[in-house]
């Protein structure tokens, strides 16, 4: 069983204290505890449950999921950056198969891989810090705006697939 952290390790206003939410496991220490050389052997700790030996986590106030931001919007920026992934496979792809960039933005980047993909890294970049800017005023918004955005990629990468962009 872990005992609590030595008070050297534990008190307030310590330079590293406040910069977990949580006491790290390696500075539980065991108990010390002083035995006799002819006292009988400890009792070894309970191994049928290893997870009911660990310390319980300590969650600070206001740093659960309701204070950050949806799960929602996590998935939207995840699908968001692979659907411009896409997009950049797909459309030198179809570029490959004789289509051409309708995108006068990205036409002349288009016809250098690595710059196409600076591009794309760039756009999910930005779109992101925007939305995440915008979610902070305004939850909803920041909601709609990611999933509109991704609906118009996913469209955009299935014309690029059509096109001969298949990845």
């Amino acid at each position: 069983m872990l005992g609590a952290a030595p008070p050297a390790l534990a008190r307030e206003g310590a330079p590293w204290s406040g910069l977990l939410p949580f006491s790290p496991p390696a500075l539980a220490l065991p108990a010390a505890t002083i035995v006799a050389a002819d006292a009988p052997p400890a009792v070894a700790p309970d191994l049928a449950d290893p997870i009911a030996q660990l310390p319980p986590l300590v969650v600070p106030a206001g740093a659960g999921p309701a204070a950050g931001r949806p799960s929602a919007m996590v998935a939207l920026y995840v699908s968001y950056a692979g659907l411009q992934a896409l997009d950049a496979v797909t459309t030198l792809r179809a570029l490959d198969a004789g289509a051409s960039e309708q995108n006068p933005l990205v036409g002349r980047a288009a016809a250098h891989p690595g710059a196409l993909l600076a591009v794309k890294a760039g756009v999910a970049v930005g779109t992101i810090y925007l939305a995440e800017r915008l979610h902070k005023r305004n939850r909803a918004a920041a909601v709609v705006l990611m999933a509109v955005l991704n609906g118009a990629y996913l469209a955009i990468v299935a014309n690029n697939h059509s096109l001969g962009g298949k990845p």
